[in-house]
């Protein structure tokens, strides 16, 4: 970085000092995003004062892609290409030297299937005028393919092959979120902690504040609250503090919408003030800033505040052809808002069209939709509706939606007059809400209640551990459906066994476990070790 300096003192002209500058952007992301963001500044503007030759353009456009800001890298791509073109270049639309975008991607075969516009938006101005060259948008967008599963292994198959170096960081990223969003945040968490591990023994916190944000998203979406929060409030500690980042920005609003979901609105509300840099609002880490500051206003009873954000980032994220609702659910978030403000008709809307969605398949999805959309259901089909939202979300893995699920779910069964069903599901629901440490939840449950109260403390009658393993993987099936609230018939018709089977099953579950009946039954049994449908 000092001969860098030292370099950009000795240039004789605007291009050579650009090309030194967006140099030294790149070198200073490793150690300082919002110094390595500001660097671009100065040849972000004399490019579009028209001032920078194609040969400083190329790198420009590809530092500020890397970033995540898709409008400006977008524009300098647009300049590039009107230069190539008045120049009479052919290659990659009339842009000389080849596609500058090349090689950030884990994905060269997925990028160059998105050449041109993004899908959900009409043509890109930058795009018709680039001809071939990948929209910078497509560096962070999922792969598309008829069988999902595919992109996920291809993602694996590149974390396992890489290293961490300053041409792989960005490859690395996109494959990490490939995986995060497409097999599962317990799949890609270890792969975002080894990477974020990397970063940090090798004194590059740039780099670590990128890996640590991916690493506070996996634990998110597991519904691990505290653990997303330390993450993300660490990886912030590392980071130099001067000025602002829209990286940093983005890592802030991960860490408020885990404090939100906590409970802990003052501490959230303190995370938030770390806004983009104004002019970097057209890139995909303002979004996560802009879904963060939705959810605080959501919980600070701000409704129409957070509907703005929430549709902003529907507007950008279509614009983009970053439409994923397993990535960013701007629907749900937006039907939430508009069901506190009394619009059901519109929050409908919302929900059926986020069903509607390629990812509509995807149980976190599915289940998140289906939790709302069951307010807007008579109690019968309430009642139904989440239950299947219990199942989807017990599949995704995701604790903290689980939960939220069940406590909704035992308070349909308890307006439909079933208090020993609710009393069942509201336990497993505080149990589950005290896990990720969602206490506002918790208590929202069991107003005042406590360990002791709800039955989870050391009780002298609680089956230990032992007792519980000696439970054949079928028993435990049937022991965790009825945990979650099933009644025998219907635990009977997802594990397509007779009601009589089932109550065997818990007769002698109960005798095994040495307790009086179902509501004794231990809240904790674990579903990976069972294989359940659920």
């Amino acid at each position: 970085m000092a001969l860098l300096r030292l370099a950009h003192e000795a240039c004789p002209d605007a291009t050579s000092r650009a090309e030194v500058d967006v140099r030294l952007g790149v070198v200073l992301g490793r150690t300082d995003p919002a110094a390595a963001e500001h660097r671009l500044a100065a040849p972000l503007a004399a490019a579009g004062a028209g001032q920078l030759a194609p040969q400083a353009l190329a790198p420009l456009a590809r530092a500020l892609a890397a970033q995540g800001r898709i409008d400006e890298s977008a524009g300098v791509l647009e300049r590039l290409a009107a230069d190539g073109a008045r120049a009479g270049g052919a290659r990659h639309g009339g842009i000389p030297g080849g596609d500058p975008l090349d090689g950030l991607s884990a994905f060269p075969r997925w990028a160059a299937g998105r050449r041109g516009a993004p899908a959900e938006s009409g043509t890109d101005p930058a795009v018709r005028a680039a001809g071939t060259t990948v929209h910078p948008a497509a560096l962070w967008a999922l792969p598309v393919e008829a069988e999902e599963g595919a992109a996920a292994r291809s993602a694996e198959l590149f974390l396992r092959g890489a290293t961490l170096a300053e041409g792989t960081v960005e490859p690395l990223a996109q494959a990490l979120r490939t995986l995060l969003y497409l097999d599962g945040a317990a799949r890609a968490l270890p792969w975002c902690e080894e990477f974020a591990d990397q970063a940090a023994r090798r004194g590059a916190p740039g780099w670590q504040a990128v890996f640590a944000g991916l690493t506070a998203e996996a634990r998110l979406r597991l519904g691990d609250l505290p653990g997303a929060a330390e993450t993300a409030g660490e990886a912030l500690r590392s980071a130099p503090a001067r000025g602002t980042s829209v990286l940093l920005s983005a890592l802030a609003g991960t860490r408020a919408r885990a404090l939100t979901a906590m409970g802990r609105l003052e501490e959230a509300a303190a995370a938030l003030p770390r806004p983009a840099p104004a002019g970097h609002t057209g890139g995909v880490h303002a979004l996560a800033h802009l879904r963060a500051r939705g959810h605080h206003a959501l919980a600070t009873s701000r409704f129409h505040a957070a509907l703005g954000d929430f549709l902003d980032i529907g507007r950008h994220a279509k614009r983009w052809g970053l439409d994923r609702p397993r990535v960013l659910p701007w629907r749900t978030d937006a039907a939430e808002a508009l069901l506190r403000l009394g619009e059901a008709h519109q929050a409908e809307r919302f929900l059926a069209d986020q069903l509607t969605t390629r990812d509509a398949a995807d149980p976190w999805v599915r289940g998140t939709s289906l939790r709302l959309r069951a307010s807007l259901r008579e109690p019968r089909e309430r009642q139904a509706m989440l239950a299947k939202a219990v199942d989807d979300l017990q599949r995704s893995g995701d604790t903290y939606e689980l939960a939220r699920a069940m406590a909704d779910f035992g308070q349909a069964l308890r307006e439909a007059g079933e208090p020993a069903r609710a009393a069942m599901v509201n336990r497993k629901a505080w149990h589950l809400a005290k896990t990720c440490g969602a206490d506002a939840l918790r208590e929202r449950i069991l107003p005042g209640h406590t360990e002791d109260d709800t039955g989870e403390g050391a009780r002298a009658d609680a089956p230990d551990a032992g007792l519980v393993a000696t439970l054949s993987e079928s028993e435990r099936r049937v022991a965790l459906l009825a945990v979650h609230g099933h009644t025998n018939r219907e635990i009977a018709k997802r594990l397509y066994i007779t009601v009589s089977t089932v109550e065997q099953h818990l007769t002698r579950v109960y005798r095994k476990l040495n307790i009086p009946g179902r509501q004794a039954l231990p809240v904790d049994l674990d579903p990976a070790a069972t294989g359940v449908p659920v």
